[in-house]
């Protein structure tokens, strides 16, 4: 089983299921998402006869919606005779009966919380970038945001503190090559999560360029897992990032973007990493 722990959602099949349980909640009314859910349940995963994969479901279905206030009851009846009737436990026997035990302990828990008052609703919300930024051939300025951090990709270029620091509110020009989704909703297609691809060009500049200046620039050159070289970088399309570093918006060229439409990119991430230091580690005039 790909299983980690006795508990209803410690299971592979539940934590993929519950992105779609969110995504179906997020764009739907609670019967079409139920409905929704489980058509595709049925028609790509399995029924009711393979009861191992019907209890991570129904149990992460109901904690789910349990935890988000919205528990029908019809549903917490299916799943309340499911629990009385043992379905699904034959299969947690072969994993011994201390393993057992901890499932019909863990069971019991579950069935008592779906059982006392659950939380006020909630409002679903969906941790993925669901509206896409710009146009392609756009060409966007923003500052860089370099006080206060430390130079974290080294392994990649060196480069001193000093160096780094003083690239504080200069500013990087990018072009967006092109978007695409990362992961469609399975229940629900209409929720997707949309990065971006943008070309950097290898300059840094100590005040607004104009498009031209900015065209006239070679591009980066990153390294990707010592595999390929690419000027291109994908990230969140999530305008929040570039808000925050006063983005500008120069023009758009669409003249020379089916060069780069095939090519590789290299993954960052603004929420998570250092984007600073990475930008400015694939850059060679600096």
């Amino acid at each position: 089983m790909g299983t980690w722990d006795v508990s209803v959602t410690a299971n592979d099949m539940a934590q993929d299921l519950i992105g779609e349980y969110r995504a179906a909640f997020f764009y739907n009314d609670i019967q079409t998402a139920l409905d929704k859910i489980e058509k595709y349940i049925r028609a790509e995963i399995a029924d009711e006869s393979d009861e191992e994969i019907w209890c991570d479901y129904m149990y992460s279905l109901s904690d789910f919606m349990w935890k988000k206030g919205i528990l029908t009851e019809n549903i917490k009846l299916q799943v309340l005779e499911m629990l009385h009737s043992n379905y699904g436990l034959d299969i947690w026997k072969e994993e011994g009966i201390k393993t057992l035990n901890a499932r019909k302990i863990a069971l019991q828990k579950f069935e008592a919380k779906l059982l006392s008052p659950q939380p006020e609703q909630k409002k679903i919300t969906m941790d993925v970038n669901m509206n896409v930024i710009f146009q392609p051939g756009d060409i966007v300025v923003f500052q860089l945001k370099t006080v206060g951090k430390d130079y974290t990709a080294d392994w990649k270029k060196i480069m001193s503190e000093e160096v780094f620091h003083d690239c504080d509110c200069k500013y990087v020009a990018v072009q967006k090559i092109k978007h695409y989704s990362s992961w469609t909703s399975r229940v629900e297609p209409n929720v997707n999560d949309y990065w971006c691809v943008f070309r950097l060009f290898d300059k840094v500049f100590d005040k607004i360029p104009d498009i031209k200046q900015v065209l006239e620039c070679s591009d980066v050159d990153f390294f990707v897992y010592n595999k390929f070289h690419t000027p291109l970088f994908s990230c969140e399309s999530k305008l929040y990032y570039f808000k925050q570093r006063k983005y500008i918006l120069l023009g758009n060229d669409t003249t020379r973007l089916d060069k780069y439409k095939d090519m590789r990119s290299e993954d960052l991430y603004f929420k998570d990493q250092n984007m600073d230091a990475y930008l400015l580690a694939s850059m060679k005039n600096i």
